[in-house]
């Protein structure tokens, strides 16, 4: 017999190892990719927290946390806490109206002000000037407010004129595209998402007791929700970021915040802002 042949079944032996340990080392690699996949590490530009979307957009975190105006200086906090802010930018004049929204549709809000009927807007949360191009709409005595009227991921104007809301679907001039009669006059009007379907809604807060309603439509309310006391400053949001907006108010520079629409004392207390400064959310 040749030696070629006699050694032929070591031979087959070592390439079927050979083949069971490169198959291995393959499967090994394949599972490394995959959880480098499922992990994302914050890259340059990247918030700490964030998660990126197979579409490469930036999710954020959508718990909505303190803003104070003072002047046309913004204060922001990162947490629902006491302490100093961390991060300011100066943006509009003093009397302008301020407003928070989601203008872009990227889960951020950023700020806004109104002056004199006109609407001036930027898609980044810092000071400079306007990146949506200006737009009017309502008249300089009305009440500025935002929200997402119809679902479509893009907070748009609203006024309030009396006991109206007159809400409009896009950033740009035109007449509202719903009008809403809620509350009485001397009621504080305010909007959120009670039931986190992702429109907001509008609401009334009545000496202490929150009036909210589901639809974009006039009638009764559909929860009610004592919290706070006469004097407060409402500021619902979404505390928790599970979608909800719950009540919250703010007493002379403190924060009262409760995490369900449900009448009760408050789950989160903090000190931070002045009694003067104008209270909101990013």
């Amino acid at each position: 017999m040749p030696a070629s042949d006699a050694l032929a079944p070591e031979k087959t032996r070592r390439m079927r190892g050979l083949r069971k340990a490169l198959g291995m080392r393959r499967l090994f690699v394949l599972i490394v990719a995959a959880l480098a996949a499922a992990l994302v590490i914050p890259g340059p530009g990247m918030p700490v927290g964030a998660q990126t979307r197979s579409d490469g957009d930036i999710r954020i975190d959508k718990t909505h946390r303190p803003v104070v105006v003072r002047g046309s200086t913004w204060y922001l906090k990162g947490s629902l806490s006491s302490g100093f802010a961390t991060q300011s930018f100066v943006y509009g004049n003093a009397t302008d109206q301020k407003v928070m929204g989601d203008w872009d549709r990227n889960a951020s809000r950023t700020p806004g002000v109104v002056r004199n009927g006109t609407w001036y807007l930027r898609n980044s949360l810092d000071g400079g000037t306007h990146e949506i191009a200006p737009f009017s709409y309502g008249d300089p005595g009305d009440r500025a407010i935002a929200g997402d009227w119809n679902g479509d991921g893009i907070d748009t104007p609203g006024v309030i004129r009396g006991t109206r809301f007159y809400l409009r679907n896009s950033l740009s001039s035109g007449v509202a595209d719903i009008v809403i009669e809620f509350g009485d006059r001397s009621d504080i009007r305010v909007v959120g998402d009670w039931d986190a379907d992702g429109i907001d809604t509008p609401g009334v807060y009545r000496q202490g007791t929150f009036y909210l309603r589901n639809s974009n439509s006039s009638g009764f309310a559909d929860l009610t929700v004592g919290f706070g006391a006469t004097g407060d400053v409402p500021i619902p949001a979404d505390w928790d970021g599970n979608g909800t907006y719950t009540p919250g108010v703010f007493r002379g520079g403190h924060w009262f915040i409760r995490d369900s629409n449900t009448t009760g004392i408050a789950e989160t207390t903090f000190q931070f802002g002045d009694r003067s400064d104008i209270p909101l959310t990013y």
